[in-house]
């Protein structure tokens, strides 16, 4: 079967949980048998999506891991129309749906004819709320591909709620929820129910064998160091800030301990972060991802309090390594973190609430590592790559038959 998997970047870029999702299908697939071609930028770094003079991958086609990557260049300058004229009407007060849609992500709309021209069996694209998923399903409308979707929704961000993304999923021949409440908000939005397949994002453990958090520690000389662990972009919205605060009153009480933060900085952290200069902080940019991977074994307590995550596969690669998790109440996070169980849920922004967990998870080792224990074997059982790529597959298969018939 000949797929096209549409996602905003592909390696060798940093990337983030749902650019990961795509890449582990993608591979999965080619494994199984089925001529996988991954559609996507030239970006390398997000920053890339809006500015021109940000890192660009160079090669239009290449091969990574026996998956064919075909790259697409970024027009600033017709993105530069819809992008001026939305920033006019914000100033007053005015909301257009399409113009929302056109400056999500990166904007390329030749992608919609290579598909349109393509004979592709299926097309595959995420996440919502980007205009590359508008192209994509328009195009497979024109050329008469079947679509599948997997919107990884937020349903705490507004921007998710657009019109023209209600379309695809109410016309989509299939959709991917990864977990029951994504599917019941989804049903809402006007999604048939018939057509969405609960399918929660998958890791290969595999990947993780190697590991060395020993390495980790002399590396950032954290011998004895309680470490706490927080990776992503350092943005409010995924709970940095206030991380860094509840790091703030932790150490007051447990002072061996240290945070270790990996991901781009932003503004508002590198503001936060001189307000909270007493805090013991490795402070990184993205790492490779063996010393990522190094970080997690090294890690006591695995911290990311976001309130813009519709899975989070970080608190997968947190349990794979045996540690706790601690995210924030929000979404379909308590379908994902059981608390008490695997991780603790705290409400999101409260600084005091988060540092009382922590204490309890650094204070109680036997509880702490009973925890990360539970996550694992959850991980194991629910979560591993090799079981969840036989259900794409069948969702793929049974798609393209519904449509040939």
């Amino acid at each position: 079967m000949r797929i096209a998997h549409v996602v905003q970047r592909y390696l060798p870029a940093h990337l983030s949980g749902s650019e990961r999702y795509m890449q582990l299908i993608s591979e999965g697939l080619v494994e199984s048998g089925f001529e996988v071609e991954v559609l996507t930028s030239n970006a390398y770094e997000w920053d890339a999506f809006i500015f021109p003079f940000r890192k660009k991958i160079r090669e239009r086609e290449e091969v990574i891991n026996n998956v064919r990557v075909i790259r697409f260049p970024i027009h600033y300058e017709v993105y530069a129309i819809p992008a001026l004229m939305r920033l006019i009407l914000s100033k007053l007060g005015v909301k257009i749906d399409i113009l929302n849609l056109l400056t999500s992500g990166p904007f390329i709309p030749d992608i919609y004819f290579y598909i349109k021209n393509s004979d592709y069996e299926i097309v595959h694209a995420t996440p919502f709320p980007f205009a590359i998923v508008w192209f994509s399903w328009l195009a497979s409308r024109k050329a008469g591909i079947p679509f599948i979707v997997t919107p990884l929704f937020h349903t705490e961000v507004e921007k998710y709620y657009n019109k023209y993304l209600k379309q695809i999923l109410v016309s989509s021949e299939g959709i991917i929820a990864l977990t029951n409440m994504e599917k019941e908000k989804l049903v809402k939005l006007g999604a048939p129910r018939n057509k969405i397949h609960v399918i929660p994002l998958g890791i290969d453990p595999n990947r993780y064998k190697n590991a060395d958090g020993k390495k980790f520690r002399e590396k950032y000389g954290l011998k004895d160091n309680f470490i706490l662990l927080y990776v992503a972009p350092k943005i409010p919205e995924k709970g940095a800030l206030q991380v860094l605060r509840a790091m703030s009153i932790v150490q007051k009480h447990i002072p061996n301990t240290v945070l270790v933060a990996i991901g781009k900085r932003s503004r508002e952290w590198v503001k936060e972060r001189a307000k909270c200069k007493s805090v013991k902080i490795i402070d990184l940019d993205w790492v490779s991802e063996d010393e990522k991977k190094d970080a997690f074994a090294a890690c006591d307590v695995f911290v990311m309090p976001s309130k813009v995550d519709s899975y989070g596969f970080v608190y997968l690669e947190a349990w794979i390594m045996g540690k706790p998790v601690i995210g924030a109440k929000v979404g379909a996070m308590p379908d994902i973190i059981r608390d008490g169980v695997n991780g603790f849920l705290v409400k999101f922004g409260d600084s005091l609430e988060l540092a009382e967990k922590l204490q309890l998870l650094l204070k109680k080792p036997s509880f702490r590592e009973q925890m990360g224990e539970n996550g694992r074997q959850h991980v194991l059982t629910v979560n591993n790559w090799e079981n969840l790529i036989e259900k794409y597959k069948k969702v793929y298969e049974n798609v393209a038959f519904l449509k040939r018939s």
